[in-house]
């Protein structure tokens, strides 16, 4: 039983999907994939033995060539973008991934597994942050027929949690996806679920793209959803007022609509006498709230500018 993947070194024998690639590198990638993406994917979860990447993607991954090669290849993005030589890897991976995934959907034994959402899903990802988001659109339209053949998302999640959650990071971005009682519930609010997004981006930070584009539209929409709603909010929800208003400024940071989110925490601070980071943060832990110094640094220099803010 591997009790470390992260960091113990793999058996030359150990049976995985065959690849294109040299076994060495293909074990550099496993390692990277164990001790580094799957906490990049799942920063709440920061525990070898209880990460879901870890525990129940990483199983399905060994025994299914096409989730296998792109949880590589989500690997060797991050490895090929540190190392500033170029994709060539990556670009294997792609083509054989993509290949692997054709033939899983055509086939009607395997179409509807979890392994092929989860790689689709994975692949849709990669796509837009590549830029590519004609064939994103492609793989997430799959991944929504998929789910209507399995009965909804609902059904999915009674089999699989973690397809399930991964199926609603796409429905944060596509929300006109048909979803069932439990998602619906998810989902009612616009505002939460914009901060929601939000709030992971800033938490997880960059992985092997970007994700600027999709942090700044984001916080457009989270403003044009709060601006005629967050004092009534205030009074009726304070702390989650606070807290989507945290976010906000942080997320909107260097662009027009942080000074919004600025000043809107300022005439909070006001309105609930809070005076200090220590008023704010204990409100902010009851609501969704993960311990990173990073993090709570930029949070706590947001607020600290909104303090300083003069009203005009």
């Amino acid at each position: 039983m591997l009790t470390n993947p992260g960091i113990q070194s793999f058996d030359p024998f150990d049976t995985y999907p065959q690849t294109r690639l040299p076994r060495p590198h293909v074990q550099r990638l496993i390692q990277h994939f164990l001790s580094h993406i799957a906490f990049q994917y799942y920063p709440l979860d920061l525990d070898l033995t209880s990460n879901p990447f870890v525990v129940s993607w990483w199983p399905l991954a060994l025994a299914d060539p096409a989730l296998f090669h792109v949880s590589l290849q989500t690997a060797s993005l991050d490895i090929d973008l540190r190392a500033q030589r170029g994709f060539a890897n990556s670009e294997i991976l792609m083509a054989d991934s993509v290949s692997l995934v054709r033939q899983k959907v055509t086939d009607s034994a395997s179409a509807l597994q979890d392994e092929t959402l989860d790689a689709i899903i994975t692949l849709a990802a990669i796509e837009y942050g590549k830029g590519n988001t004609d064939v994103s659109t492609l793989h997430v339209d799959g991944v929504k027929r998929l789910v209507q053949l399995r009965g909804g998302i609902n059904a999915v999640k009674c089999v699989s949690p973690l397809t399930a959650r991964m199926v609603a990071w796409l429905l944060l971005w596509e929300p006109e996806l048909q979803t069932d009682g439990v998602m619906c519930d998810l989902t009612t609010s616009g505002i939460i679920r914009h901060a929601t997004v939000l709030y992971l981006l800033i938490i997880h930070g960059p992985t092997y793209f970007s994700h600027a584009h999709l942090q700044y539209a984001t916080a457009l929409k989270l403003q044009a959803q709060m601006e005629y709603s967050w004092l009534n909010m205030l009074f009726n929800h304070g702390n989650l007022t606070l807290w989507l208003l945290s976010v906000g400024m942080v997320a909107a940071a260097g662009i027009p609509e942080g000074q919004w989110f600025t000043s809107q925490a300022h005439k909070a601070a006001e309105a609930l006498d809070l005076r200090t980071w220590d008023d704010v943060v204990c409100r902010l832990r009851g609501i969704v709230w993960l311990d990173s110094a990073a993090a709570e640094s930029s949070f706590q220099q947001k607020w600290q500018e909104a303090w300083a803010l003069v009203p005009g």
